[in-house]
């Protein structure tokens, strides 16, 4: 009976630091919007929004692409309709199964040189796929300022422009900005866009309070200067989610800041999954590239959290004996409301997000820590039929 009492009283505490913790979330979330702000005045004052062409860096655009002769053309007609002038777009063709190699040819003999091709045909050597795709691109590109994307994405007109605006400060080394699945119709796509943002804007929490441990690798952009005193993608550690362990190398040096893009101007449109099943192998994927990255701040943090909604799904069923046990399931509901309303809201969401909210919030409640505890043991993970 007492240790029952004690542990009732441990995770009491525990919920209770939780939501507390979640005071200081929002607060991050609240510098980094500040900080973004400051960003755009800073570029106004120095005229970069008003003249161009005056910007002194030039970026270099680099896409991985695996199977994707369908998604890319797409992202291909933003990039040309940017607002701010793009030195060079590098495409990588990685072992594509599909045409997509043709496709980069026909846009690249109607770029006039803008764009470039590595054809890899190699499977990684104890890397991530992806990520020994995209060390191949730091021999070729040439730009001031590396800018990320993946070819199933859509950027805004003003994508460059914006995340290139924080660079005017000679000390930010990396840039990440807010990746989504705008307008969607289906439960499925609704519940992506709230996943996606969720997730997001804790990175930006933890960026505002100067602890950055993690981003969207389809919307970086990293100072070539810092990339490259980091060894690059090529001699990062393995990991599953290798955007994150390059936020980590960049942070750790300590002499570069990182800073969260978080307006709608710097938003990356992502495609959605299909299905729930490829929605699961996502945030596996995901959880399990957290859970067992060789950043131990992203690892202490992401388990922080998810351990936490991990134990109100265990008091779940419990509670409707002992109501009191309701307090530790609805802490984690609660603190992902207050960061889903602070992004909402400056985010202008439409009608629809609001709506469906609460049904996401309870989707992600038992979602998220199922997908973590299995994540925990290290399973196996595949990404478009390679394993990880």
């Amino acid at each position: 009976m007492f240790l029952a009492k004690l542990i009732f009283y441990i995770l009491y505490f525990y919920s209770i630091v939780f939501i507390i913790s979640h005071i200081f979330i929002i607060t991050g979330i609240i510098i980094s919007f500040k900080r973004e702000k400051a960003a755009d005045a800073s570029a106004s004052e120095k005229a970069y929004g008003s003249n161009i062409k005056a910007h002194p860096l030039k970026v270099s655009v680099i896409i991985p692409a695996r199977d994707e002769a369908e998604t890319l053309p797409a992202l291909l007609e933003s990039l040309a309709c940017q607002s701010c002038s793009i030195y060079e777009i590098v495409l990588i063709n990685d072992r594509s199964r599909d045409n997509t190699l043709e496709v980069m040819k026909k846009y690249q003999e109607k770029s006039q040189g803008l764009i470039k091709i590595i054809d890899n045909k190699n499977i990684s050597d104890g890397k991530n796929p992806k990520q020994a795709a995209l060390a191949l691109a730091e021999d070729v590109a040439i730009g001031d300022i590396f800018l990320y994307t993946d070819a199933d994405c859509h950027v805004p007109k003003d994508w460059v422009l914006n995340m290139l605006k924080p660079f005017g400060d000679d000390k930010v080394g990396l840039v990440f900005g807010t990746v989504t699945v705008n307008k969607g119709k289906t439960l499925l796509e609704k519940f992506q866009q709230y996943d996606h943002l969720l997730r997001y804007h804790y990175t930006v929490a933890c960026a505002g309070l100067n602890i950055p441990t993690g981003g969207f690798g389809n919307n970086l952009a990293v100072r070539r200067t810092a990339l490259l005193e980091a060894g690059g993608f090529k001699e990062l550690e393995y990991s599953v989610t290798e955007d994150a362990q390059l936020i980590a190398k960049i942070r750790n040096s300590g002499k570069w800041k990182i800073v969260a893009q978080t307006s709608l101007k710097s938003m990356v449109n992502t495609t959605p999954v299909k299905s729930w099943k490829e929605l699961y192998d996502q945030e596996l994927r995901w959880s399990t590239g957290a859970m067992h990255a060789p950043d131990i701040a992203a690892k202490a943090g992401y388990g922080y959290i998810m351990y936490q909604l991990l134990t109100g799904v265990a008091v779940f069923i419990p509670a409707f004996f002992y109501p009191q046990l309701f307090l530790i399931f609805f802490t984690g509901i609660v603190s992902m409301l207050s960061v889903s309303i602070t992004y909402g809201i400056h985010l202008k969401l439409e009608k629809s997000f609001w709506l469906t909210l609460p049904l996401s919030l309870f989707i992600a409640q038992f979602l998220f820590p199922v997908v973590t505890l299995i994540a925990t043991f290290k399973p196996g993970i595949y990404w478009k039929g390679d394993k990880l």
